[in-house]
């Protein structure tokens, strides 16, 4: 009776040990697609954040260019204007002279 005890007891151990290793690797894969799970949702939101922040970056880099681009005009019509104003200064001063020399 002690050896059929013994057989019994044998692969009833083999098959206990079996299962909770089963078991291991399945709570090993529930534990690794939890984990996955929280990973993918934290790399979206910094994802979401990221671009956000690209696009706000790039709006203030396009807002930065047409400022410049502004200052540029304003600075040629600045030119101009002065150009323009002495020419005008110039006409003016010749146009006594011319009416002297006419009448």
């Amino acid at each position: 009776m002690n050896s059929t005890t013994q057989t019994d007891t044998q692969p009833s151990r083999a098959y206990e040990t079996t299962r909770r290793i089963l078991l291991a690797f399945v709570g090993a894969a529930a534990i690794v697609a939890e984990e996955l799970t929280e990973i993918v949702n934290r790399l979206a939101v910094r994802g979401e954040q990221a671009d956000a922040e690209f696009k706000r970056r790039s709006a203030e880099i396009k807002e930065g260019r047409a400022q410049a681009a502004r200052a540029n005009e304003v600075d040629a019509l600045n030119n101009r204007l002065t150009e323009l104003q002495a020419e005008l200064e110039m006409l003016k001063r010749e146009q006594p002279a011319e009416g002297a020399d006419g009448s």
